[in-house]
């Protein structure tokens, strides 16, 4: 069982998923920044930026955190079921998902007090 799958590279992964585009560019560049001294190539952070990845544990990890802000129950359901699947446990979802939310959440409020 996996039981912390959320490590800086995997992290930064998330982040670049769950940002919409460039609309902050100091932050997508800071992203762009944090990936590449992560190790991560081009390729790897287009992808993430897409919400996908080459690794199948970190493409299911940032479909739970997307899931995360969904309204759709349906898709929240299948993340879960892909990310048991594949050995995360309940609360590594739930850390995902809290995660998730709290970057929206910080994301947004800096967007807000920039404009």
């Amino acid at each position: 069982m996996i039981s912390d799958p959320i490590n800086e590279r995997v992290r930064v992964s998330i982040e670049l998923a769950l940002m919409e585009g460039p609309d902050d560019p100091s932050a997508y560049w800071q992203q762009y920044a944090d990936a590449k001294r992560l190790g991560m190539s081009e390729a790897e952070i287009d992808i993430a930026r897409e919400g996908r990845s080459f690794d199948v544990q970190t493409a299911t990890v940032q479909a739970v955190a997307i899931a995360a802000l969904s309204e759709d129950e349906a898709l929240r359901t299948a993340a879960r079921a892909r990310a048991e699947t594949l050995g995360l446990c309940d609360d590594t979802c739930r850390k995902i998902e809290t995660f998730a939310r709290r970057f929206i959440a910080t994301f947004k409020q800096g967007s807000a007090s920039s404009a």
